[in-house]
């Protein structure tokens, strides 16, 4: 055997080694789902919605800038509306996949959703504290600006029904 036909075939042994690998690195990834895994994976994603979609209503409800987390909100529900489609044709893989999506979408609202709230909720007792605080400072100027209006014009009374004459002395 010469030296360029045994070049040929190590080249040749090499890249079916690699081919070989390849193919079995491939195949394990094209896993066709089946009707229950699909069913599963939907039920799954949709409880995580539900969830999500609890958790941003009660942000809401504390009064929480929560427009970011609806807009992911409505996505992951699309995307839970397509899978259930897709899954009626019968098409489980794209079904799953689209639930898998899903779920990566509301991922994590749920935590954002409780610091959104969380954060609204101090921003409101913040706000209530420093109402309370104007109103006290308020009512209490009100009360020394009462006094001082009050003896202002008590003095003022006084002083004037002083120097009134009686009426009988007038006559005489």
């Amino acid at each position: 055997m010469s030296f360029a036909t045994k070049s040929f075939v190590k080249l040749a042994v090499s890249a079916i080694i690699v081919f070989l690998a390849l193919a079995l690195t491939f195949s394990y990834s094209a896993h066709a789902y089946t009707s229950d895994e699909a069913t599963s994976k939907i039920a799954e994603a949709d409880s995580k919605v539900k969830q999500a979609f609890a958790a941003v209503s009660d942000a809401a409800e504390a009064r929480a800038n929560v427009s970011s987390l609806a807009l992911r909100l409505n996505e992951a529900g699309g995307l839970l509306a397509e899978a259930n489609v897709v899954f009626r044709i019968g098409d489980y893989d794209n079904a799953t996949l689209l639930a898998e999506q899903s779920i990566s979408l509301v991922d994590g609202v749920v935590q954002e959703a409780g610091s959104f709230k969380t954060m609204a909720e101090s921003e409101r007792l913040s706000r209530l504290g420093w109402a309370a605080l104007l109103a006290s400072v308020g009512l209490s100027l009100l009360f020394v600006v009462s006094l001082f209006g009050w003896r202002f014009v008590k003095n003022r009374y006084f002083k004037s029904v002083l120097e009134m004459k009686p009426e009988g002395a007038a006559g005489n």
